[in-house]
């Protein structure tokens, strides 16, 4: 996995990454750091893929369906 913030690549195994990165938006600073993996996170991380594989497949559908209408 590999966190992204601006134009800053940063892979999840470096120091710099573990670490954090604080990125400047305007009046606010941010603090961007790999977080440990625990029960919750990886249930939060399993409906988040469950939510979009559903709406993808919803996507592919309705695509399939308006292009059956064209033909």
């Amino acid at each position: 996995m590999t966190t992204v913030t601006g134009t800053k690549r940063i892979g999840r195994d470096t120091s710099f990454a573990a670490e954090g990165v604080t990125e400047r938006v305007g009046q606010y600073e941010m603090r961007i750091r790999v977080g440990e993996r625990n029960t919750e996170s990886d249930a939060r991380w399993q409906r988040r893929s469950d939510v979009l594989a559903s709406w993808l497949l919803n996507e592919w559908k309705r695509q399939q369906r308006q292009n059956a209408e064209r033909n």
